[in-house]
């Protein structure tokens, strides 16, 4: 049986957390922070991945970090999966950028309007950035592509008519989503 500090048994808990119910989430983040900067890459992808159903402003600075600077490719690409949703919960809290996220008491926010500002920005260079990797470049695009704003159409846009396959298939995946959030607004679900 693998010891708790082998990198199986780390990699297995993290797996474990990640598939946990976010509300269970919270009692794990001591572990969580204690290996997304861990020497395995793998285990950092996986660290990085447990905040995705549950987004907290305790881990915001550091994925975007990952994201920026992490050595790897495939841990940057997960960093910047999991900013998609902290985009995806920022559009959700705030009615504009300069205000504050909604003041509702059943609401604790999952980043400050900084925070929000710095990861929009930075997800928005990243797919304009011809140096970073297709994958790095068509999450970034999936990842604002929740923002109702005219620059990210037209970013869309341009992926769409893009001749590489997988930029094609992330706007298709934008198209789906946006589509479904229109209609859950319609009929007044979330």
């Amino acid at each position: 049986m693998p010891s708790e500090s082998s990198g199986e048994a780390i990699r297995d808990r993290l797996r474990m957390i990640k598939n946990t119910p976010p509300e269970y989430q919270g009692e794990e983040s001591d572990f969580i922070k204690r290996h997304l900067d861990h020497g395995d890459p793998v285990i950092r992808t996986l660290a990085v991945e447990c905040p995705w159903d549950f987004p907290d402003t305790e881990f915001a600075d550091t994925v975007l970090s990952m994201a920026q600077n992490d050595p790897e490719e495939s841990v940057r690409t997960s960093a910047i999966k999991v900013l998609g949703r902290y985009m995806y919960e920022g559009d959700m809290e705030m009615y504009d950028l300069e205000e504050s996220p909604l003041e509702d008491p059943y609401v604790e926010p999952v980043m400050t309007t900084e925070q929000y500002k710095q990861m929009r920005d930075f997800l928005v260079a990243t797919y304009q950035d011809p140096r970073k990797s297709l994958d790095e470049r068509r999450f970034a695009l999936e990842a604002v592509s929740f923002l109702s704003s005219d620059e990210v159409r037209q970013l869309i846009r341009e992926a769409y008519a893009s001749e590489q396959k997988q930029m094609r298939i992330s706007m298709l995946f934008y198209c789906n989503e946006f589509s479904l959030r229109r209609s859950r607004r319609k009929s007044g679900s979330s």
